[in-house]
């Protein structure tokens, strides 16, 4: 899968597009998993769950940012979820 991309952001948020696996292995894609960091390179955490889980058909996603984490470097992933898992 390629690299999700920022396409837009704002003092208060980042607006994230991505294109479908090119590959699923003959398995679809059921789910997506966005994760941030806070900025000081710790963990990446799942971000907005409720809003992306079990939409396969999802190419883009804005995610609100807490105050707290203006002036930092946020770290990215995008997970992609079939029937065998993450």
């Amino acid at each position: 899968m390629q690299v999700p991309q920022v396409f837009k952001t704002t003092s208060s948020s980042i607006s994230f597009r991505w294109e479908a696996p090119a590959d699923t292995g003959a398995c679809p894609v059921e789910s997506y998993v966005l994760y941030l960091d806070d900025g000081l390179a710790s963990t990446l955490t799942p971000v907005d769950v409720e809003t992306i889980a079990n939409k396969a058909y999802l190419r883009e996603h804005t995610v609100t940012l807490d105050s707290s984490l203006a002036g930092r470097s946020i770290r990215y992933k995008l997970g992609v979820v079939n029937e065998i898992g993450e």
